[in-house]
This record gives structure tokens, C-alpha cells and sequence, in this order.
């Protein structure tokens, strides 16, 4: 759909043990200039304490715009 639009587009399927920084190294060397991921929801404060999700890490560490669909 983003093509129709006019808007270049590359999906990509990757797997890693530590999906933020594939993620992350992955916009670096695609040269993005856009994220756009999904996020499975609250994990609570407890889980936020003790685990940064890929989400979290993806939004601080990104050095392009990132867009997240809940």
C-alpha cells in the first residue's frame, strides 16, 4: 500500500536473541529514515522496573522517527 502511495517501502524479516539492537542496527544499515512497530501493551510497572521492552529501547534509542501501533 505505501508503494501505491508513492511512499518507498522495504519489509524485512529478521531473527535475533536481542531484537532491539538488530532492529536498531538494521536502520543503519537499510539507511531508514522511519520505524514502525507494534507493541504487545503495558507490562506493567513491575515489568518496566526490571525489563526494558523492545519498544522502550527502540524509542530512546532510535536516531530516526519511530511510529508505534498499539
Amino acid at each position: 500500500m505505501a508503494e501505491e502511495g508513492g511512499v518507498k517501502c522495504k519489509s524485512l524479516v529478521s531473527m535475533s536473541a536481542l531484537p532491539g539492537k538488530e532492529i536498531l542496527g538494521t536502520v543503519e544499515k537499510e539507511t531508514c529514515d522511519l520505524i514502525l512497530m507494534t507493541t504487545r501493551g503495558n507490562i506493567g510497572v513491575i515489568g518496566t522496573i526490571f525489563s526494558e521492552s523492545t519498544t522502550q529501547e527502540v524509542l530512546q534509542k532510535a536516531s530516526v522517527s519511530v511510529l508505534v501501533i498499539p
